[in-house]
């Protein structure tokens, strides 16, 4: 490959440009595997770099910056994160959720069994009755039986009218 190394006649070239071209004719250009450190090293976010090897930030602004292993390793207590999942946090915090396909049965009522038992205390159970279109009508409340467990609950219509295809549900305790 050639180049001509002669300054361009334009001096209205920005200098860097003209630099450029200036350094190709010295011949001062090297492989960047062999190029010399910085003359003067400078500080990025309080870490000093001379080029002579790589850096890492570890800070911004005076703050830790967490790494994807660190939230990890300091959030993530297990998880699972199917259809029927579950989320347990460093904290002892559980989050559990599900779908039940077809939603409540003809005798009104829907079993749930949480994928992970809860080792002490359900705080909360919700759910999402889901009907097949907008013109489908379910009439009467998706309600939670008061028979709820650390391992599972029971949803219950008081009247079953309607054509429901499914009920997703959501549940947390620790």
């Amino acid at each position: 490959m050639s180049y001509n190394s002669s300054l361009p006649a334009d001096t209205t070239a920005p200098e860097e440009i003209r630099e450029n071209f200036r350094a190709l004719k010295e011949d001062k250009i090297v492989a960047a595997n062999t190029a010399a450190t910085l003359e003067t090293a400078r500080t990025i976010n309080g870490v000093s770099f001379d080029g002579s090897a790589d850096i890492t930030i570890t800070q911004v602004d005076g703050v830790d910056i967490a790494t994807v292993d660190d939230v990890s390793a300091t959030y993530d207590a297990g998880h699972s994160l199917e259809t029927d999942g579950y989320q347990k946090l460093s904290n002892g915090l559980i989050l559990q959720w599900g779908y039940v396909s077809g939603g409540i049965s003809t005798d009104g009522s829907a079993s749930v069994t949480f994928p992970i038992e809860f080792p002490t205390k359900v705080l909360n159970i919700t759910n999402q009755y889901i009907v097949s279109s907008a013109t489908d009508s379910v009439v009467g409340d998706c309600l939670l039986k008061n028979d709820y467990s650390l391992t599972g609950c029971t949803f219950i219509q008081d009247t079953f009218v309607g054509k429901g295809t499914g009920l997703f549900w959501f549940a947390m305790g620790y």
